[in-house]
């Protein structure tokens, strides 16, 4: 039997996933035991205040599925021993997730009349929000809904397992963004408001007066770039992130260029209910470039490269969804290799069109708005079409990462971010 690894600072189990992520099965199962063996410990120290996390704990020990890995109490202590020296990623895999599902139990068995009330009111506001979404009549319906949708987020923070998993989740942000986990848990608070923020700000449609100010906030930082692009009789591919007021971007960009040019933006389905309310920027009366919305799993991607090659056409295209909802390649993001979407490589390949990149962000009382960079959609010389969305997709991923390292928050993606480091037909330890 082999004795435990000595102790390392920092958080134990957010060790155990970068060392699951890095292929050590052996390094991830000492750090789970670690993080074990301390929290038995905390919760003795702390007497009848920790009385449940000490039965959670006896709990998952009981039902502990690893023959290898035996864990005893003795004398107060949780004692490890390993029968093996080394152990694969998939067998620590299965003991982290088996923690995982028994301390997230145990979390929200403690949290109380709150957690309870919360747990019951949830799906009667989601019902009733449903209703008002169809319901398309009453004068006091958009006031009720933005009403609804601020309790929704209040009662969402209170939920047990929303608590246990922001709690979990911190930890394993840590891990990517180099961050402590206190500091994590402050960045998913702040995104958490910030989600709430541009929800409010498209709901609610607002006089004109309001409006004139949300535009006088807006500050554009390069536009002349995209003016002269859209001025160009070739098509353009103007590629931009769920990043900051991402919804008004469209909105945007069709007050900007010539009224006769085309302007087609490409959502995924579930994303259409976002941009159907994107005229944040409007005022009555004004008449806009029309924005015509096509959907990626109702229309040919060989057609929109044929709209593409027509010339005087602008296609909209968020470069940023996670790997479910398409094809990804693997880049460089935050030190680490991430798999990002190369869709909107491979549309500028084939179409043979230029890539401009378009984010907004809050600084403040303003929002700005950015032309980071230009990119061309043609092979270089010697390079095959594989280089050229290795090459192009890495581009766009590091036009992202210096505005996710400065704001975060506003990241609409941020707590899915360590699914973008898992290998497309690899271990996934948050499975199951």
């Amino acid at each position: 039997m082999l004795p435990l690894r000595p102790d390392k600072t920092g958080d134990a189990m957010a060790q155990a996933y970068g060392l699951l992520l890095a292929g050590d099965g052996t390094g991830a199962l000492h750090c789970i035991c670690r993080d074990l063996q301390q929290r038995y410990a905390g919760a003795l120290a702390r007497g009848d205040r920790d009385e449940s996390l000490r039965c959670t704990l006896e709990g998952l020990i009981r039902s502990w599925p690893c023959p290898d890995v035996l864990l005893r109490i003795r004398d107060g202590r949780l004692l490890v021993c390993f029968h093996k020296p080394v152990y694969s990623t998939r067998e620590a895999a299965g003991l982290w997730r088996h923690c995982q599902r028994h301390l997230m139990a145990g979390e929200s068995s403690v949290c109380g009349w709150p957690g309870a009330l919360a747990s019951w009111l949830m799906p009667r506001l989601e019902a009733l929000l449903e209703y008002l979404w169809a319901d398309r009549h009453g004068a006091e319906r958009a006031r009720l809904i933005r009403a609804l949708v601020s309790l929704r987020a209040r009662v969402m923070r209170a939920l047990p397992h929303w608590q246990a998993r922001a709690a979990l989740l911190s930890g394993r942000l840590s891990v990517f963004l180099h961050e402590p986990d206190s500091r994590c848990r402050e960045l998913l608070q702040r995104h958490v408001a910030h989600c709430g923020l541009i929800n409010h700000r498209r709901l609610r449609r607002g006089s004109a007066a309001q409006l004139a100010r949300r535009r006088q906030a807006i500050r554009w930082h390069d536009a002349p770039s995209l003016d002269r692009a859209e001025q160009s009789p070739a098509s353009l591919l103007i590629v931009t992130f769920h990043f900051g007021d991402y919804p008004c971007l469209p909105g945007l960009i069709s007050r900007r260029g010539p009224p006769e040019r085309r302007l087609v933006l490409l959502l995924h389905q579930e994303q259409e209910f976002a941009v159907r309310r994107n005229r944040l920027v409007e005022s009555r009366g004004e008449d806009l470039r029309p924005l015509e919305v096509f959907l990626n799993h109702d229309n040919d991607p060989l057609a929109l490269v044929g709209l593409l090659r027509g010339g005087n056409t602008s296609l909209i295209l968020f470069c940023d969804l996670p790997r479910r909802h398409g094809r990804t390649v693997p880049v460089v993001l935050l030190g680490r290799q991430a798999f990002f979407s190369s869709a909107a490589a491979e549309i500028a390949l084939l179409a043979r069109v230029p890539i401009l990149t378009l984010i907004t962000f809050d600084d403040g009382h303003l929002t700005r708005v950015c032309v980071p960079a230009e990119f061309a959609g043609e092979l270089l010389a010697g390079e095959s079409r594989h280089d050229a969305v290795l090459r192009l997709t890495q581009n766009l991923a590091g036009v992202l990462e210096p505005f996710l390292q400065r704001f975060a928050p506003q990241w609409y993606f941020l707590p899915e971010l360590p699914n973008y480091f898992l290998p497309e037909q690899g271990l996934d330890p948050l499975a199951g």
